[in-house]
């Protein structure tokens, strides 16, 4: 009986984790985007000015306005004090997460139809094909 073994160079390693940082990130500023446009979409749809809900929670319009574009990472703590100012549930601020132990295409589509993006990153946690 002959068995083979797969040789990996220290660089092949190195290009894998430099690939999944790279698609981390991608997933960490988009997962940061979407927060932040349903953090504006909720302002808009309250009427209130970034000016008005960042003097509020203590941080600057502009500070504000980079968490609205994810550009900014936002505490948990902060998150809770934009959806006091703005008289909302912090659950707001993100898409819904399946509770189930598998996910399937029906539950994907459900997501689609909220943001093509997350549709896309659950399939993916969840081995999925992807679209």
């Amino acid at each position: 009986m002959m068995y083979s073994c797969t040789h990996h160079t220290h660089n092949d390693v190195m290009t894998r984790k430099k690939t999944s940082t790279i698609e981390e990130e991608d997933a960490d500023l988009h997962m940061k985007q979407m927060i932040g446009q349903r953090i504006q979409r909720v302002r808009d749809r309250m009427n209130k000015s970034a000016e008005t809900i960042s003097k509020k929670i203590g941080i600057s319009r502009s500070a504000l306005t980079q968490i609205e574009t994810g550009r900014n990472n936002v505490s948990a703590v902060m998150l809770w004090k934009i959806a006091a100012a703005l008289h909302c549930n912090i659950n707001d601020f993100f898409p819904s997460v399946p509770e189930a132990v598998s996910l399937r295409e029906a539950d994907t589509a459900v997501i689609d139809k909220e943001d093509v993006e997350a549709g896309k990153f659950f399939r993916e946690a969840y081995k999925m094909d992807t679209k």
